[in-house]
């Protein structure tokens, strides 16, 4: 309460000093410049008025409620390929909301195909992983604290999968009881996390659903070149009828998707919006000169081209090596030239599976379990059967990624150095 006075004291003096220098200021204003009485009082009362008159003047006009615009973020290529790739595909335009918008998170679990590749990524990377692939009867202690991260790896794998499968499974409900282009608005949330009104893939979605229903309200209108170009090949490749006479050399059929793409992006409506992607997928980035400057640069800036063309790479490894395998699977389980190999095999399975010591994940626990129960399984007929449907199924989207990663990515010509002027301004 002392304080609370001597403050109060001060500021009361010092109101009193400024009083005492005012009156001065107007005695030398009348006295020295010889102002009138009436300007001395104009000129003092002049901000009050000028404020006065301000608010005045502002309060004749309504507030004009405009919604603040929030723009999504967006992420560089140094951030990841994963969050690159969704900020491009989901952000393509920029779009003004209205509220603040949901950051696309690849690590929240909530845009399930981005969640799951991007904990599938992990596992592949881990060094234990990879060593126990290569050598199978390898279990020890000593790297007691790897196993235990490699299993919370799998953990969130396992995590991510399920919810990829909740995700497909209602899916599949929707684009039963639903056009294509309708089917596609809820895909979009597989990517983006989001639904199709708050990322911009869906909002073109809905806003081609809604050319075509305004164009015709048949069901062919409801369907683009490319949406029916991927479910004729579709249909034709999981044809059950035809299964069983597949051969493992018959070649997959060319989706040639590029000219459909470039068509699609190249048309009126979306001319402007599809910029960025239409780059992404077929643009060239010319530069000079081109030296040691420049060139590292460029090298450090086209890093996401160096990781497609490695998964362009993978994927030409699992189709000339992996994918005969697998597809050859059954045979070697019948085969008795390979019944050693397998006995081997299914007894570390077992050894995996039961865990005596207790030095194995859960994960991957269970994991050894799925796989011992599959190659103790008696109907080899109908293991066959549903075995190359899968291998269908991931054979046709291996397919559709190389066929972008080819044809449609200009992944080995991304960059172009010049290091004459005229050549580069010609171009």
């Amino acid at each position: 309460m002392h304080n609370l006075q001597i403050s109060t004291h001060g500021n009361k003096s010092r109101i009193c000093r400024l009083w005492r220098h005012y009156r001065v200021l107007l005695w030398k204003d009348y006295l020295l410049r010889r102002r009138g009485f009436w300007l001395i009082v104009a000129e003092s009362l002049f901000v009050l008025i000028f404020v006065v008159a301000i608010a005045i003047i502002r309060r004749r006009h309504a507030v004009d409620t405009k919604p603040s615009c929030y723009f999504q973020s967006q992420s560089m290529s140094s951030m990841g390929l994963l969050n690159y790739i969704q900020s491009l595909v989901c952000n393509f335009n920029y779009t003004c909301n209205e509220e603040n918008p949901q950051s696309f998170v690849t690590l929240n679990g909530v845009a399930p195909m981005i969640y799951f590749l991007d904990n599938l990524t992990h596992v592949a990377e881990d060094p234990l992983f990879n060593k126990w692939l290569s050598e199978p009867a390898t279990f020890g202690t000593e790297q007691f604290i790897d196993w235990i991260s490699l299993g919370l790896k799998l953990t969130r794998l396992q995590n991510s999968a399920n919810n990829l499968r909740i995700w497909i499974n209602d899916y599949l409900t929707v684009f039963k009881n639903s056009s294509s282009i309708q089917s596609l608005e809820y895909m979009s949330q597989l990517i983006c996390g989001s639904p199709a009104n708050e990322n911009d893939l869906g909002r073109f979605f809905i806003e081609l659903n809604q050319m075509n229903m305004e164009q015709d309200n048949s069901k062919s209108s409801n369907n683009i070149p490319i949406i029916d170009h991927l479910i004729s090949q579709f249909n034709d490749l999981f044809d059950i009828s035809t299964l069983e006479k597949m051969l493992p050399e018959k070649s997959l059929p060319n989706l040639n998707l590029c000219p459909i793409i470039k068509h699609l992006l190249n048309s009126k409506p979306f001319f402007i919006t599809m910029g960025r992607l239409r780059y992404f997928l077929f643009g060239n980035i010319a530069y000079y000169p081109s030296n040691q400057f420049t060139d590292e640069i460029i090298h450090n800036m086209g890093i996401y081209t160096r990781i497609l063309r490695n998964i362009r790479q993978l994927i030409h490894l699992y189709f000339n090596e992996l994918r005969p395998w697998l597809f050859n699977i059954h045979f070697i389980i019948n085969n008795n030239n390979n019944q050693i190999n397998l006995i081997q095999i299914k007894n570390q399975l077992k050894y995996c599976k039961d865990n005596k010591f207790g030095i194995i994940p859960n994960e991957i626990q269970k994991l050894c379990h799925y796989f011992y129960n599959y190659f103790i399984q008696q109907n080899y007929h109908n293991n066959q059967l549903n075995w190359k449907l899968l291998l269908n199924i991931i054979d046709f989207f291996m397919n559709l990624f190389n066929d972008l990663l080819t044809n449609c990515l200009q992944i080995d010509k991304k960059f172009i150095p010049f290091n004459n002027y005229n050549q580069f301004i010609i171009i």
